[in-house]
């Protein structure tokens, strides 16, 4: 079974969902978005579970070999094991650090990752945490291999003067992130220097920072230079834009990725208390944005145009396609590696619960290989 919170994790699951439906191997993706595009597609065995408590009463009480999910803290939130569940895998859906809540993927049996270095530092979260290790891929990305075979003819503003850039301001979400921190000295200094701003805040402020949010708007409105995107993907945003401005969100990896355009991210003293970074020594990504150079101080925001050319430099277009290699890892086949991630870790239920009966299941399989060879050369 695979968990999807809404509409905007398509990309994350679709891959691994199409690998499946190829291998015709059963699969059931629960949901909680009336508005999944899931629901729509026929070829999917989708199920619309509710929100809220009735979709957490729904989770906790499944019945299930596997269960797959973008959402952390499993045992910790609303979101607990259930005892008809033998195996709890989570996929991170950032290229970035999967720093969430403090435990947030502690109790979990397995985690599909990105990249090593996401794996790197998922290890170093069990060790301070004197965890076992649980079982971690490398899958690659799924959302990033779906996002690279799409493209968007989605358009922002009715009109853009010649020479006018556009700038995409897309923050994580939290008290560390740039519009708690923020809020308007970020966004007055880019319009006072003459760009056009989409705003696309992480999906969870919308849950978690709706009174923020709402400020934001109403002191915007009739600003025809700003707007808000509030689309599942991120991707229209994305190909419009002419750069981006972000904090520590993972979107600055697949803007990267992508597209190679221009990168900046908001300089100040991340307070990692309540993160599992906390108890790692930080984050990983702080180093790569120093040696990207791509810091920006708040107060260096009134010059962004003139510091916006020493980003189309050659050392710095080099850097970015070393980080690709980095982050990126099998792409476009993410998929189906995962599918037979889960396939495998399936395997091994199926011979757990076989128990004393085992060396059965042992002799049929060297017999079925067996008779594939002589199937084979006759």
């Amino acid at each position: 079974m695979f968990y999807s919170e809404g509409k905007q994790y398509y990309g994350v699951f679709r891959p691994i969902l199409d690998a499946l439906h190829k291998l015709r191997y059963p699969y059931i993706l629960l949901t909680s978005d009336a508005s999944d595009p899931f629901l729509k597609e026929k070829k999917f065995h989708t199920k619309f579970i509710g929100t809220g408590n009735r979709a957490y009463a729904y989770l906790n009480s499944l019945s299930a070999d596997i269960v797959v999910m973008t959402t952390p803290g499993l045992d910790v939130l609303q979101i607990k094991r259930s005892k008809g569940v033998h195996h709890y895998c989570h996929i991170v859906h950032s290229l970035g650090s999967p720093n969430y809540r403090t435990f947030g993927m502690d109790y979990f049996d397995s985690v599909l990752v990105n990249s090593s270095i996401q794996e790197s530092f998922i290890r170093s979260i069990e060790q301070a945490h004197h965890l076992p290790q649980k079982l971690i891929r490398n899958i690659g990305s799924t959302y990033i291999d779906w996002l690279s075979l799409h493209s968007s003819s989605k358009k922002f503003f009715k009109s853009i003067k010649k020479g006018q850039k556009i700038v995409l301001l897309s923050p994580s979400w939290g008290r560390e992130a740039l519009l708690s921190k923020y809020g308007m000295n970020l966004i007055r200094p880019l319009l006072d220097s003459g760009f056009l701003v989409i705003i696309r805040p992480h999906p969870q402020s919308f849950i978690s920072e709706s009174a923020l949010i709402e400020g934001l708007e109403k002191e915007l409105r009739g600003e025809e230079r700003v707007v808000f995107d509030k689309s599942a993907s991120n991707l229209a945003a994305m190909m419009q834009s002419d750069l981006m401005i972000s904090d520590f969100s993972g979107i600055i990896f697949d803007y990267l990725c992508l597209f190679e355009k221009p990168v900046f991210s908001i300089e100040y003293d991340f307070d990692h208390s309540g993160y599992d970074s906390m108890d790692v020594g930080g984050l990983w990504e702080f180093e790569i944005f120093k040696k990207l150079k791509i810091g920006l101080k708040i107060e260096e925001l009134k010059n962004i145009s003139k510091i916006l050319k020493s980003k189309n430099d050659i050392k710095y277009k080099k850097e970015v396609k070393k980080l690709k290699k980095l982050l990126w890892s099998n792409p476009g086949k993410s998929g189906m590696i995962a599918a037979s991630t889960l396939l495998e870790i399936y395997k091994e239920i199926l011979f757990k619960k076989l128990g004393d009966k085992k060396v059965y299941s042992d002799g049929i399989l060297e017999i079925d290989a067996l008779l594939d060879q002589i199937g084979r050369r006759a």
